[in-house]
């Protein structure tokens, strides 16, 4: 609703958008978009401000001006995509927001970590947490915002974090196809549909990032999570075994993973544009 839009279109635009990536505004970086060379614009993103930079821009022209609205929109529509991914209704009727946090939400993620810590051994951390500070977390979040494929995600209920969940692309030439996703959601909030709808997320997330490859690793005795990922065409692809030790005892750890058809064209792409 705030969105405040920006052109610049001297001869050094591509040039600033380049030197100023990932820092605009200053004290919340947004996502950089950048379509191309030459006089292709630049996109700046971030929750509040969208910047256009297309140098050479002639405004005596219909077709610039179009071209110049058909810019701000592909930049609202990334504004939409990246801050405010989705809402779920689910079963007991309430929503679930799902977007993506910033640094500003790192005291809060820091609190629902205790929390879901606390409530069963099936995480890798404990009541305790993290154990880091809320300024490395701001930092981690701030990061995870510059992932152009997969990220970090939350998702709240009546405005609290009722779940977390993320997908990590490689970025490796050769395994650019696969990706491996973990989540969490607080157990108040268990039994009302948090669980599918983080896994449709994730999929849809996969497929948009030409993830052929998805894989997770799950505590061998937690059957109702090995359901959910069953369910959603999750296989068992091997087991490491004693991978845990909570109160005393050893848990072995299961792999699973998913193969889903992607566009293989982009997938091209995206390998040309990693490192070897």
């Amino acid at each position: 609703e705030n969105l405040k839009v920006f052109i610049r279109s001297d001869v050094h635009a591509v040039r600033a958008g380049i030197k100023l990536k990932g820092r605009l505004p200053l004290n919340n970086p947004g996502v950089y978009r950048h379509s191309g060379q030459g006089v292709s614009p630049a996109l700046f993103v971030s929750r509040e401000t969208l910047i256009v930079l297309w140098p050479n821009i002639s405004y005596n022209g219909i077709e610039s001006i179009s071209e110049t609205w058909n810019c701000i929109l592909l930049g609202i529509v990334e504004v939409y995509y990246y801050f405010m991914e989705k809402s779920v209704v689910l079963k007991d009727g309430s929503m679930l927001e799902i977007s993506r946090p910033c640094g500003k939400d790192a005291a809060e993620i820091l609190s629902y970590l205790k929390i879901i810590g606390g409530e069963t051994h099936f995480l890798m951390m404990d009541s305790n947490g993290l154990g880091i500070s809320e300024e490395k977390e701001a930092a981690i979040l701030e990061d995870s915002l510059k992932e152009e494929r997969g990220g970090m995600h939350i998702g709240r209920i009546n405005g609290e974090i009722a779940c977390m969940f993320n997908l990590t692309c490689s970025h490796r030439r050769k395994t650019a196809h696969t990706g491996e996703i973990a989540l969490s959601v607080q157990k108040k909030f268990w039994h009302i549909g948090v669980g599918s709808a983080i896994m449709e997320t994730l999929i849809k997330l996969a497929e948009d990032a030409c993830v052929e490859n998805i894989e997770l690793g799950v505590y061998a005795d937690n059957v109702r999570a090995i359901a959910l990922y069953e369910r959603y065409g999750f296989e068992a692809a091997g087991r490491h075994r004693r991978k845990f030790y909570a109160d005393g005892i050893y848990y072995d750890e299961l792999i699973m993973d998913k193969y889903i058809e992607v566009d293989q064209n982009k997938l091209r792409e995206i390998r040309k544009a990693c490192p070897r």
